[in-house]
């Protein structure tokens, strides 16, 4: 890899960006280190093109097209032109992505549709000797809405409070969650997902510990800017009967998330070299069950090692892969894997890149004036 992340003009970059644009400055930035041409767009019309899966305007830059001067290929985001149509639908319904998981026999937890006039399924599991269950909206993302280690009853009191609404239910699986990012069948990148937690020493209470973890992380050019979740982790504390001046014994673990679904402040552990064969074997296959080019599937590991898919995601944000925390193996694994799905083996001028000012090419590309024919990003990066 020919650049330096932490250099200001990159870290001070990534430290302003946020979910897709953070994906497509990543994107784009291996592109034009290929040597081949990248230009952002206001809309699909600007573009002289229509996909059906993209929307026909953005008001973010994420929306633009990779070129080689003999082929082109459209990007939003991770979600390029090569998305299937079966790969979309699938991937926004909850739902149809779990019926494509069983019906292709993959490791799934148990589960399915649920409402206020229909719950019978929660009987049957409760029946089967499920004792916690998952519930989550049948459409959504980034665990909006999702419920974890739900009793039975909690789960009435769900579909009572909301009575129009459908909801996916699962058993609960105990186990070490991760993401593993698949392109083109093959798994380039994976990670564990740490939730938010102190390692205990001794002598320093959970303040301080919690202090020092987060002074570790501004380092990272991603996730260090990434604001402190002080208001769920106390409230973590409290339910578990601790304090902020509580002092851990060494190597004891405080959990300071309430739940275990990922945010900003979760550790990302890089584990492909670590990952089974079996779990890659499903990544893979749970990706072409929906019919997916590239996608991130979430997993989970239970206590006997047995994994299991929980979601498949077409338009997965990417940069936790590129800036794992707190580990410092900065990389560009996946976007270069997905430039090279696209445009095989490059056959381009490899270019050194010094900087890309990608906050100026946002303001550019939706200023008043600006021409319909888009913005160029190599205009806005600085060549060696």
């Amino acid at each position: 890899m020919n650049i330096d992340f932490t250099e200001p003009s990159f870290s001070d970059v990534l430290r302003d960006l946020r979910g897709h644009e953070a994906t497509s400055y990543m994107l784009s930035l291996v592109a034009i280190m290929a040597g081949l041409d990248v230009t952002f767009y206001r809309s699909q019309r600007d573009a002289n093109w229509n996909h059906p899966l993209f929307a026909q305007k953005f008001n973010t830059a994420t929306f633009f097209k990779v070129s080689d001067g003999k082929r082109s290929h459209f990007f939003n985001g991770s979600q390029s032109d090569r998305t299937s149509r079966a790969a979309a639908l699938a991937s926004r319904d909850k739902l149809k992505t779990k019926a494509l998981l069983h019906r292709n026999n993959l490791n799934t937890p148990a589960g399915g549709i649920v409402s206020a006039g229909d719950y019978g399924l929660l009987s049957s599991l409760y029946k089967a000797g499920v004792r916690r269950f998952v519930i989550k909206p049948t459409e959504g993302s980034l665990g909006a809405g999702v419920l974890l280690l739900q009793t039975a009853q909690q789960v009435l009191d769900v579909l009572q409070a909301n009575p129009n609404q459908a909801y996916l239910l699962e058993q609960h699986i105990m186990g070490n969650e991760f993401r593993v990012y698949v392109v083109d069948r093959t798994p380039v990148h994976a990670y564990q997902v740490i939730p938010n937690h102190v390692l205990g020493n001794g002598r320093d209470t959970v303040r301080t510990l919690h202090a020092v973890r987060f002074e570790q992380r501004k380092v990272n050019p991603f996730f260090g800017a990434r604001d402190v979740h002080y208001a769920s982790a106390e409230i973590a504390l409290l339910s578990r009967g601790f304090s902020w001046d509580y002092i851990p014994a060494v190597k004891e673990i405080v959990w300071l998330a309430a739940d275990q679904i990922p945010d900003s402040s979760s550790d990302m552990l890089p584990i492909l070299p670590k990952l089974s064969e079996e779990a890659r074997l499903l990544a893979v296959d749970a990706a072409r069950s929906v019919a997916a080019f590239n996608c991130a599937v979430d997993m989970i590991m239970d206590s006997k090692g047995v994994p299991y898919v929980l979601e498949v995601n077409i338009r997965a944000y990417i940069t936790q892969h590129c800036f794992p925390m707190p580990s410092t193996l900065y990389n560009i694994d996946v976007p270069t894997s997905l430039i090279k799905a696209h445009f095989g083996s490059m056959n381009t001028d490899q270019r050194k890149v010094t900087g890309f000012d990608f906050a100026a090419l946002r303001t550019n590309l939706f200023q008043k004036d600006q021409p319909p024919q888009g913005v160029r990003a190599a205009d806005f990066a600085v060549f060696q």
